[in-house]
């Protein structure tokens, strides 16, 4: 993918759609990122660019990158995964995680994503555990893919700052030494507001339609939910979207223990 001429050719367009497709993304090695505040944020995060188009009428600061080359707002709407089409887009390498040692729970937080489907609330939580500075995320087989489009756009560059594990997770769970807890997100679960967090340890959140499979129970130390206030009890929502749900509690445990 290396020495594009400033136009794309049919196979470079072609490949560059293919990438919308898992299994050739792990093929290849690459993701697709759009949009400028993303492709700057992740460049500045370390990430090294294989390639960055804009559109012929962008003037901003990504054309003045080694790796940029300017195409037709045509070529950009052909490649592109986006319903709203950005000016700049970028090819990235997919990385690997380093070797996961699950002693560091001790001390710090893991999120762990039951099954969780839906590309837009991977990347909520992703982009909310990062900015409390948890960045640890352990997701079972079923769990969406964190390079797709959707999931890259919602998370804003934070896939380049956290470690992002797909494991069967009986066995995760079975790994762990037995001082390292596990409270799962429920909605029947202790308050969050009288649950004394500890200072690491894993939180398991559910998929969004059947929340945490039954099979994983025996493994938490104790469930935990996001109570609605009581003056809306009749007429409140009768759940919370699972990234916000989440986003709710890593806020929580932060406020515990490291808010100050």
């Amino acid at each position: 993918m290396t020495g594009f001429s400033s136009m794309l050719s049919h196979q470079q367009i072609s490949f560059i759609r293919k990438l919308k497709e898992k299994s050739f993304r792990y093929q290849e090695g690459i993701f697709l990122a759009e949009g400028e505040k993303l492709v700057d944020d992740l460049l500045r995060s370390g990430c090294k660019a294989i390639e960055i188009y804009f559109e012929e009428s962008y003037s901003g600061q990504l054309t003045t990158h080694p790796q940029a080359k300017a195409i037709s707002i045509r070529e950009m709407e052909r490649i592109s995964q986006l319903k709203t089409v950005s000016p700049v887009c970028a090819l990235f390498p997919i990385s690997s995680p380093p070797k996961l040692n699950v002693e560091v729970f001790e001390d710090e937080w893991g999120i762990v994503l039951d099954d969780i489907n839906n590309p837009g609330n991977l990347g909520t939580l992703l982009r909310t555990a990062d900015w409390f500075g948890m960045h640890y995320f352990i997701c079972s087989s079923n769990t969406v893919d964190v390079y797709n489009s959707k999931c890259v756009q919602a998370s804003m560059g934070s896939i380049a700052r956290t470690h992002i594990y797909y494991l069967p997770l009986d066995e995760f769970f079975a790994s762990l030494p037995k001082n390292i807890k596990i409270f799962g997100a429920q909605m029947n679960g202790q308050s969050i507001y009288t649950t004394d967090f500890p200072k690491g340890g894993l939180l398991l959140l559910g998929s969004e339609a059947s929340g945490i499979h039954p099979e994983y129970g025996p493994f938490i130390h104790k469930n935990v939910g996001v109570p609605i206030a009581k003056h809306n009890l009749r007429h409140g929502p009768e759940s919370l979207n699972v990234a916000i749900a989440g986003s709710i509690i890593i806020s929580e445990i932060y406020r515990q223990h490291f808010s100050t």
